[in-house]
């Protein structure tokens, strides 16, 4: 009886140290970082947005979307905290201090308890029992020091992107109240949540930034925007996630541009035309760039400070210039009054004197009438007069180009109305002639009979217009080809 006493004691000491150990490793750090270590980085998770009421269609721009959203969130250097996330944060961090000290200090308390049932010889325990005081006066030190001291947090940190992010990939979002949860497990600091939706013919982009910290949304923003202003609009969007995620202090750029028709560019995109603004935009700098038909590109880099406004203004000089006069003669030099047009568009009435780019070449054309034009290309060099030789005329048995396209338009118009309208009289000869048979109806049995003759009337006549269209399209292309212009005599 007095050996089984001692392996009794052993027993006990090696169970009690046993749970300690394992109430220490059980001990939860914190899930924003470990306990009493700052996070190196401020780390945000990006969820795949819901796109569940786009059609299979536009879910590729729904990914767009959120690609072009994340892409702006993570190129942004660093988080600068306010202060109301900074206070939270370090409770945060100082709840989770506490919760560790107080699970270690538990932990050697059983320690030391568990050596009245060790066995150990007098002399032994003492000296173990000295070791254990001391570890366990260190462990209540500790924990006092986590009551009283608040972690210290850093105004700001570098913003990184999750795990979860790399390589472009992005998870599914958190249930509805369960964001707080999802993030600490994840050590998330922020979490992008978002969804697109069909709008009237647009799409429509809601979105937050959610902090597991303070349990709100550092920023919620939405826009609508049609296919043309895509870029545009996401541009924008993520310009103003950036400068929420960011924390500094918005900065706005306005631009005023004179002619007001002239076009503004701001980082590659068109804001606009004359004046544009105030835009949100990160803090930093931004290529903005103006430009217009005869006038000189303007393009610079401007600063734009946080919480500054920030304007630029514009005046663009016109191009240089110089001036030609241009008029039309027929083939033997004599002036003929026709309408001319500079690159396409409608200049006025010859004789006309024209002002043209010196650092690019120009196309001007001369029509007197729908059967002469002529036509040259102006370049450095060409001289300040310029005579539009107008081509003959072509003779009168000679077919058109332009006869030739308006009737081929017009047989194959035809065909396109008489076809459908057979079809139609046809479904209905069809129609008349099954209830004429279920009805045994005499009656419907001859308005079947009639509307089968109009619809192989009107086949014919489709037939007939197809093959006028086909017969047109040739000629319309022989017309167009040089050659039936040197077989109708013109030279």
């Amino acid at each position: 009886m007095g050996s089984s006493r001692p392996r009794f004691g052993i027993a006990l000491a090696l169970l009690a140290g046993l749970a300690a150990r394992s109430y220490c490793a059980e001990s939860p750090r914190s899930s924003g970082a470990p306990a009493g270590d700052e996070p190196p980085s401020w780390t945000v998770g990006v969820a795949a947005f819901d796109v569940s009421r786009l059609g299979t269609a536009d879910r590729l721009a729904g990914d767009l979307v959120v690609r072009t959203l994340a892409k702006a969130l993570f190129a942004a250097p660093r988080r600068a905290l306010p202060e109301d996330e900074r206070q939270a944060y370090a409770g945060f961090l100082a709840g989770k201090n506490m919760e560790s000290a107080s699970k270690t200090l538990a932990a050697k308390r059983g320690v030391r308890d568990a050596l009245l049932f060790a066995g150990n010889p007098e002399w032994k325990y003492r000296t173990l029992l000295e070791k254990a005081d001391e570890d366990v006066s260190a462990a209540r030190e500790a924990f006092d020091a986590s009551v009283r001291e608040m972690p210290r947090v850093a105004a700001e940190r570098p913003l990184a992107a999750a795990k979860e992010n790399k390589d472009g990939a992005f998870f599914e979002a958190p249930a509805a109240g369960s964001e707080r949860s999802f993030c600490l497990k994840r050590s998330y600091d922020a979490l992008l949540l978002g969804r697109v939706e069909p709008f009237y013919g647009r799409l429509y982009v809601a979105l937050r930034l959610y902090s597991p910290y303070l349990d709100v949304d550092l920023y919620a923003d939405s826009v609508a925007f049609s296919p043309m202003e895509r870029d545009a609009a996401l541009s924008e969007l993520s310009l103003r996630l950036v400068s929420a995620a960011s924390g500094s202090p918005p900065a706005t750029l306005s631009v005023a541009v004179e002619p007001e028709d002239a076009g503004v560019h701001v980082d590659g995109v068109l804001m606009g035309e004359g004046s544009v603004g105030p835009l949100e935009r990160v803090p930093g700098s931004a290529l903005v760039s103006a430009d217009r038909e005869g006038y000189e590109r303007f393009e610079r880099r401007v600063e734009i400070p946080a919480g500054e406004r920030t304007s630029v203004s514009i005046s663009l000089p016109r191009a240089a210039s110089r001036r030609v006069s241009v008029g039309l003669v027929d083939g033997e030099g004599k002036p003929v009054d026709g309408s001319i047009r500079l690159d396409g568009l409608y200049a006025g009435i010859s004789p006309l004197e024209l002002e043209i780019p010196v650092d690019r070449s120009s196309f001007v054309q001369g029509d007197a009438d729908k059967r002469r034009s002529g036509a040259a290309v102006l370049a450095e060099g060409s001289g300040d007069a310029v005579s539009l030789v107008l081509a003959p005329a072509l003779p009168k048995d000679a077919t058109p180009v332009e006869d030739s396209r308006r009737a081929f338009y017009g047989a194959f118009g035809r065909f396109s109305l008489a076809m459908p309208l057979a079809f139609i009289v046809s479904g209905m000869a069809t129609s008349y002639a099954t209830t004429a048979v279920y009805e045994d109806s005499t009656v419907l049995s001859g308005r079947s009979a009639a509307f089968q003759t109009a619809g192989a009337v009107l086949w014919t006549v489709a037939g007939a217009f197809l093959a006028e269209s086909a017969y047109r399209l040739v000629r319309y292309l022989r017309s167009s080809d040089s050659r039936s212009v040197k077989r109708a005599g013109v030279r």
